[in-house]
């Protein structure tokens, strides 16, 4: 038998111990992400729109729904985000409609962009998340996403 394989009775009291392991140690790491700890070294996770820092379950939340429907913005940000005729790039880090943190891209994205507020050359608006059918939590995915483009 090869030493690195389990077989029979091992499999057994193997399987038996990854059982009571892992759901144990999902507990014990839920209960430390859920402490807030604001000791030098830390990291805390952004969960709410009055935080500044990008959260990665978002920013992935966010990419999936910038390419397609109910938010589809890459139809006029182009995949990628790198702007268009039409609509700006948001990866350099200046944004025409908002200060650039995560609660202002929010803002404009669940207020949207109307046709006497666009700037520059862009010649089509941006209509607000609620005609898109898109929820205020959905839309700080989407901001974190826009974010962290251009970090």
């Amino acid at each position: 038998m090869h030493p690195h394989r389990i077989r029979g009775s091992q499999s057994i009291g193997v399987r038996l111990l990854v059982r009571l392991f892992l759901p144990a140690t999902a507990l014990a790491i839920t209960a430390c992400s859920d402490a807030q700890s604001d000791e030098p070294g830390s990291t805390r996770i952004a969960t709410d729109t009055s935080e500044t820092e990008i959260d990665a379950i978002r920013v992935e939340r966010g990419r999936s729904m910038f390419m397609v429907r109910p938010a589809n913005c890459a139809h006029c940000h182009l995949e990628g985000a790198v702007g268009s005729d039409w609509a700006p790039n948001l990866t350099t880090g200046t944004f025409l409609h908002s200060d650039g943190t995560i609660e202002g891209i929010q803002q404009t994205i669940i207020a949207g962009v109307a046709e006497d507020q666009i700037k520059m050359s862009f010649t089509v608006s941006m209509k607000p998340s609620s005609h898109r059918g898109i929820t205020d939590d959905q839309c700080l995915d989407l901001a974190h996403y826009v974010r962290s483009l251009s970090q």
